[in-house]
């Protein structure tokens, strides 16, 4: 096996473990923490600490998923509503509210409401379902050639901006909300690369939270278009690390085409998702000198409030730094958090020749 010379991550939205690979089957007999490794199918009651009954109904999980969600806006995955989804509870564990994985249709139920004229059954059953393997070829496709991780947790038990900033650095410097304009003034990997001699590229399309890292130079070497990458790739011009940001919104091509976003957020299409993973792998085994040489890991920022049946654990405080920092200019009450524990669990696949599973 070469040496890796080349490190690349894909990283999609909001998506948790068991709700992509819920039932998906190992080859050869191997194990996997999801769903069909369990006795019986996990379920949320609407109100969980009442009595299951006509009025309050049980939401078990089960497959298919619909690509794409009825609400525009998809689950919640803010602080609080994590640890609704956790615990039954928006102030989170506690002796009285212990992390039981219960309260994903509740949330869910009330963050319809406003949006939604009715909230039925099958709305509410969207949150708690798991995608077949075949609505997505290509995701489970890799996930059988390569290695799957079954226990690959977000950093933070919120939503997508802290644990984005996470990726590219040690800390989210208190934050568990989103804030897409606040400069951050933490070192990034980015740095450590430039200072061991090492070259790094972002590919993006639209969105790119690395601007937030204010330090970081932003250079056409840097920063390119995503339109480069598959000659980029084709040419050997990769560089020692690469970060790919997905599709955020749905545009136009300059004839009028269709672009439609494929971060695989919900509410959009998660097969866009799907097709932008085929892309980048396939551009990657296109040059097979290149792929000797190369990692590719495809992961998700965090749960985006679907369901995932595994209790998430403690974690260390990586820098002592808490919520809310006290330099936060948000307007809404902002949630204590001592970084102490981890998030859900999202879905992780490291792709690389050399760990090619054989038939």
């Amino acid at each position: 096996m070469r040496r890796i010379n080349h490190f690349i991550v894909l990283m999609q939205e909001n998506r948790s473990f068991d709700h992509l690979f819920g039932f998906f089957a190992p080859r050869d007999g191997g194990k996997i923490e999801n769903i069909l490794a369990l006795d019986s199918p996990p379920f949320n009651l609407l109100h969980p600490t009442t009595p299951k009954s006509a009025r309050n109904p049980a939401f078990e999980v089960s497959q298919p998923a619909p690509f794409a969600v009825d609400d525009k806006d998809g689950p919640s995955h803010s602080f609080n509503a994590v640890n609704v989804q956790l615990t039954n509870n928006k102030r989170g564990p506690s002796a009285s509210s212990p992390i039981e994985n219960n309260g994903f249709a509740r949330n869910y139920a009330d963050e319809l409401k406003p949006h939604l004229r009715v909230v039925d059954h099958d709305h509410v059953q969207q949150v708690m379902q798991c995608f077949a393997p075949d609505q997505l070829p290509s995701l489970n496709q890799l996930a059988r050639e390569f290695c799957l991780c079954d226990h690959w947790h977000c950093e933070v038990p919120g939503p997508t901006m802290p644990n984005r900033m996470f990726v590219h650095a040690p800390t989210s410097e208190g934050y568990v909300h989103n804030d897409f304009k606040r400069p951050f003034t933490s070192k990034t990997v980015y740095q450590l690369f430039e200072e061991k001699g090492l070259t790094w590229t972002a590919y993006f399309s639209d969105l790119v939270d690395l601007f937030q890292f204010e330090k970081l130079e932003r250079t056409p070497d840097h920063f390119r278009h995503f339109d480069n990458w598959a000659d980029d790739v084709a040419a050997g011009k990769l560089p020692n690390y690469t970060f790919l940001f997905a599709r955020f919104m749905n545009a136009h091509s300059n004839d009028g085409a269709a672009l439609f976003a494929n971060s695989q957020h919900a509410s959009e299409d998660v097969r866009f998702g799907d097709h932008l993973i085929a892309d980048v792998y396939d551009a990657l085994a296109a040059n097979p000198d290149l792929f000797e040489q190369s990692a590719l890991v495809i992961t998700y920022d965090e749960h985006g409030g679907f369901y995932d049946h595994v209790h998430p654990g403690p974690a260390a405080n990586p820098n002592g730094q808490n919520s809310p920092n006290p330099n936060d200019c948000a307007t809404f009450r902002l949630p204590f958090f001592a970084f102490d524990r981890i998030g859900l669990r999202v879905p992780t696949s490291s792709c690389r020749p050399g760990l090619r599973r054989e038939p």
